[in-house]
């Protein structure tokens, strides 16, 4: 079924274009931002803030205290880390970014926010995407295509620096955020990805209302290092951390190192850091991958040939790669996962004891 967008008065597209829409800048990089209201913790006491991707404005930027340039309405503004932003969000596997504003820059810089669709998007509908494609702003048009895991697979055209770009609805609601390419049909057509909404609001929440159990600290970076006693526990119900071998990760270390532009390298180092304590495989369900994140456990189940072959080749072993597998979040309620794993694996029961206890470690090993 195809939902068709309504055309958008010129008005509020103007108003969209220069109030709600910036690019960013940092260092050489350029990717987009939006400025949001998220009912969180309630409707009523909301956080509005500026959201893109993660590899847009990582961990290790939010940690450097430094600031960046964002440009409203090709105005440049500087965003102070340290003294601007307050509750700050971040996934590498989601590969969202969202910065709290606090009320003096609000004031200063007077955005327009935007709000998001408290439901999904369907396969079919149609989108808007307000983006800095090539440095350059742009209204492009779409439809998703369809939906998997956390992630919308939509046909609107993006370019380099479209990276953090809102997916709007036909009532001008965000549903997602664009991130990436993927390339189907044996290398013959390209599709864009975006991480659904609900799906970042589903882990700054859970975040966000664990303030107590040091959850805002844990919201700005990836998932800990785990101690030797945390991960002996971990094996005590079946989990292992996944390795690639010294060779596999020493090729691709050296890969990395090739690459010209420093800033780059930098990322591409950190990711390969964050993959090598996020992923685990489960000893008695093979087919069973885990990745922890810093506010959930999330499962996938792998095919046959894939869990024989240690999961991921050097060149699948990156985070982009990852992104795409069909990953579900761990919760306390973890009947819907049990059903839908339950005719692909082989355990004795006992993954639905893991899961169960994973789901109910809350973020004791996140």
């Amino acid at each position: 079924m195809s939902i068709k967008m309504k055309p958008v008065p010129h008005n509020k597209y103007n108003n969209i274009k220069n109030n709600s829409i910036c690019q960013i800048k940092i260092n050489k990089n350029n990717g987009t931002g939006f400025f949001i209201e998220i009912p969180v913790p309630s409707k009523e006491f909301p956080i509005r803030g500026l959201m893109t991707n993660n590899h847009v404005i990582n961990e290790n930027i939010l940690k450097s205290d430094k600031s960046f340039i964002i440009y409203k309405a090709e105005k440049a503004i500087e965003i102070k880390i340290k003294e601007n932003l307050r509750f700050v969000f971040t996934s590498e596997l989601l590969d969202v970014t969202f910065m709290e504003l606090d009320d003096d820059i609000i004031d200063d810089i007077e955005p327009e926010f935007l709000y998001p669709s408290d439901k999904d998007a369907e396969d079919g509908e149609s989108i808007l995407i307000f983006q800095y494609a090539e440095t350059k702003y742009s209204l492009a048009h779409g439809n998703i295509k369809y939906a998997r895991s956390f992630n919308y697979y939509h046909e609107a055209p993006t370019a380099s620096g479209s990276s953090g770009s809102p997916l709007l609805n036909t009532k001008s609601k965000v549903v997602g955020i664009h991130k990436s390419k993927k390339i189907e049909n044996n290398d013959k057509e390209c599709i864009n990805i975006a991480t659904k909404y609900t799906e970042i609001e589903f882990a700054i929440r859970k975040l966000y209302e664990n303030s107590n159990l040091d959850g805002i600290e844990k919201a700005r970076e990836s998932a800990k290092e785990l101690s030797d006693t945390e991960i002996n526990k971990l094996n005590e119900y079946g989990l292992q951390p996944l390795k690639l071998s010294s060779d596999d990760i020493d090729e691709i270390i050296n890969e990395i190192n090739m690459i010209k532009e420093e800033d780059e390298k930098k990322i591409k180092l950190e990711e390969l850091k964050i993959l090598k304590k996020s992923l685990f495989y489960c000893k008695f369900s093979k087919r069973l991958l885990f990745y922890r994140t810093n506010f959930s456990w999330y499962i996938t189940v792998v095919s046959e040939k894939k869990s024989k072959n240690n999961y991921f080749s050097k060149d699948e072993y990156n985070l982009n790669d990852v992104r795409k597998l069909k990953w579900i979040a761990i919760t306390s309620n973890n009947e819907k996962i049990i059903k839908k794993i339950d005719n692909k694996i082989i355990g004795f029961g006992r993954e639905h004891v893991l899961i169960t206890w994973l789901g109910l470690t809350d973020l004791d090993y996140l």
